[in-house]
């Protein structure tokens, strides 16, 4: 497995340098968090349309737009500036205010140690921003770490479980939040591993282990409010695998009490602010007009949403200037896999249940969302970030399924796939799209200065790599 880990940190780092800043959805607002929450101060959510807002961010937009113009940095100024330069104009008394402060704080917090370190080593803005984006790239690295840890517990083959971390590990769009700031990695690992220690604890539910779930639970959702879906999921487990009734009401009881008590400093938040249990109503604040469904149009235009989840996996990259593939590889990928995911989920859930019981209940929170999103008729996709925390069981049934299918010679076919595919993106989507007519060399080190010689480690390590793998595949079949 130490050749496929060296693959995915080489496959990270090329990610790393060649996604241009902001370039992850909502990354400035995500930034902008952490950067205040240093301070001592969390922004408060925009709640009306019109309302007006600065970001602390707003220099370095200016030559990282969210709609990425390689033009507009080549004279970049903020090479020369650090934080002090503008922090002079800001009041002392000075209240924050932007888009993604409805997301409760625990992520953020994990990242803030990188503004300390760009605080004494007195950073210019652009190296703060990718301190910012290199911590949360490192953090990251549990979720491949749990996602190890389980295929251990359920004792797949060496081989079966190196071909299977191909196959997700280098996927492009796990790839690209891997190296973004966005609350959807947080959620994601604590997500991810609250389902090991439920595979790590089997059937010994004791007041222990539920009191270590309920923490966990609920710093899945002060990560992003998505973790609630762990709600469900605890229930399903106390339900099927306690036996005794009054032992089921008292643990999940119980666990639900350990949850609202971790909880309870962004319950505080709120009450405090906007004197709700949650951030309000942030949909108000976008432009978009309401459009309410009826019942039966919202349930069917609800399960409908789930075909962005899979089409975002093809992938689908960017902020506004979106990247996916060709339409007819955008389709045929989300046809095969859906019906792949089927035929594996049908096969295999008795074998992997508690695999299933997370998986159903993040698709029964989305659809729930999803659900009342339409009945208000507020503008909602189902987006392949927020289905990061269950993209590992919802890969993994698919994966099972193209191993029962092509049998003798399935872990070469998925690995070879998973190779060529990822090589596909970065030179036909990405380079040419966020670096179109330009040597990529000298546009990476317009980016950030020796972007293009770490360009070159990463990618003749990632080959080299490759190459290894490979022989060692075709060697033990």
């Amino acid at each position: 497995m130490k050749k496929i880990f060296f693959l995915l940190f080489f496959a990270q780092i090329i990610f790393f340098i060649i996604i241009p800043p902001f370039q992850i959805p909502d990354e400035p607002g995500h930034y902008e968090n952490v950067y205040w929450l240093k301070k001592g101060k969390y922004p408060y959510q925009v709640l009306k349309k019109g309302q007006k807002y600065h970001y602390y961010v707003e220099e370095m937009i200016n030559y990282y737009p969210t709609q990425f113009s390689l033009e507009k940095i080549k004279n970049n100024p903020l090479r020369k500036k650090i934080k002090a330069d503008f922090e002079k104009a800001i009041v002392k008394d000075y209240q924050p205010i932007n888009f993604q402060a409805y997301h409760p704080f625990f992520y953020y917090l994990i990242l803030t140690p990188s503004q300390f370190i760009a605080d004494i080593l007195k950073v210019d803005l652009i190296t703060r921003f990718y301190l910012t984006r290199l911590l949360s790239a490192m953090f990251f690295w549990l979720l491949f770490f749990l996602v190890y840890k389980m295929l251990k517990i359920y004792q797949l083959p060496i081989n079966d479980q190196k071909a299977f971390f191909l196959l997700y590990g280098l996927n492009p769009l796990v790839l690209s939040y891997s190296i973004g700031i966005n609350p959807d990695v947080g959620v994601a690992i604590f997500s991810t591993l609250l389902l090991y220690l439920a595979l790590k604890f089997k059937n010994k539910l004791t007041l222990k282990n539920i009191l270590i779930l309920g923490i966990i639970s609920g710093i899945c959702y002060l990560n992003k409010t998505s973790g609630i879906f762990s709600l469900f999921f605890v229930f399903l487990l106390i339900l099927l695998k306690i036996k005794n009734l009054p032992e089921k009401i008292r643990n999940y009881f119980f666990f639900l009490i350990i949850f609202v008590i971790t909880v309870s400093p962004w319950i505080y938040i709120n009450l405090s602010r906007y004197h709700t249990l949650n951030t309000p109503a942030f949909y108000i604040a976008h432009q978009a007009p309401l459009k309410p469904h009826g019942f039966f149009n919202s349930v069917i235009l609800s399960m409908f949403e789930f075909r962005h989840t899979i089409m975002h996996y093809s992938p689908f990259l960017g902020a506004q200037n979106h990247i996916w593939p060709n339409k007819f590889y955008f389709i045929l990928y989300t046809v095969i896999v859906s019906i792949l995911f089927f035929y594996g989920f049908i096969n295999f859930f008795k074998k992997y249940l508690i695999l299933s019981l997370y998986l159903l209940s993040s698709l029964f929170f989305f659809f729930i969302l999803g659900f009342y999103f339409k009945r208000i008729g507020f503008l909602w996709d189902l987006q392949g970030r927020y289905f990061l925390l269950s993209f590992f069981p919802f890969y993994f049934f698919f994966f099972l399924a193209t191993k029962k299918i092509l049998k003798k010679n399935s872990n070469i076919i998925i690995s070879v796939f998973a190779i060529i595919n990822l090589l596909a993106v970065i030179f036909i989507l990405i380079i040419p799209q966020f670096y179109p007519n330009q040597n990529i060399f000298s546009a990476l080190n317009i980016l950030y200065p020796g972007f293009s010689y770490l360009f070159i480690f990463a990618l003749s390590g990632f080959l080299i790599t490759i190459k290894k793998i490979l022989e060692e595949s075709t060697s033990t079949v």
